[in-house]
């Protein structure tokens, strides 16, 4: 799936902890209603590891910032001010 970064995206994600078996459960990421990417436990190998990730509270962050090497860093025309925002239309939490 390809990602375009001049469009509005809806992004979701579910965890499907129904399997006894922590190998077997999985956290999905959605972008625009189609499955992105999926981790499953046996992914992680840890089961300590998977509980933290899988079973605790999460906590959206909505993060804007810039630099570091991972996708590059700033360059001359990196933009700044205003244009460097991020335009968010809505956040949602759903329980179910």
């Amino acid at each position: 799936m390809s990602f375009d970064y001049g469009a509005f995206h809806t992004w979701a994600h579910a965890i499907d902890l129904s399997s006894g078996d922590w190998n077997q459960q999985s956290i999905t990421w959605y972008m625009d209603g189609q499955a992105y990417h999926v981790v499953k436990g046996s992914d992680v190998g840890d089961e300590g590891a998977w509980s933290t990730v899988a079973h605790k509270s999460m906590y959206m962050t909505l993060n804007v910032a810039v630099g570091g090497a991972w996708p590059g860093g700033p360059a001359g025309n990196t933009a700044s001010g205003k244009d460097a925002g991020m335009e968010v239309l809505y956040v949602a939490v759903y329980s179910g």
